[in-house]
């Protein structure tokens, strides 16, 4: 389950045991998830990059 970017910040800066890194990059029309969160373990810096794929059409049946 995809967790919030704002979220994913609270945890990283409380440096909690356990950080989940999945903020949802794929759900990209909505603005608390949609990006892609890299976390580098030497540093602790967090980098979260935002969906920039771009509108595509979807068939309706």
């Amino acid at each position: 389950m995809p967790t919030p970017t704002a979220q994913v910040k609270h945890q990283v800066k409380k440096r909690l045991g356990s950080i989940g890194l999945d903020a949802g990059c794929v759900y990209r029309h909505n603005p608390e998830l949609s990006h892609l969160a890299v976390l580098e373990l030497d540093s602790f810096k967090l980098t979260l990059q935002p969906n920039i794929e771009p509108p595509y059409f979807i068939m309706h049946r």
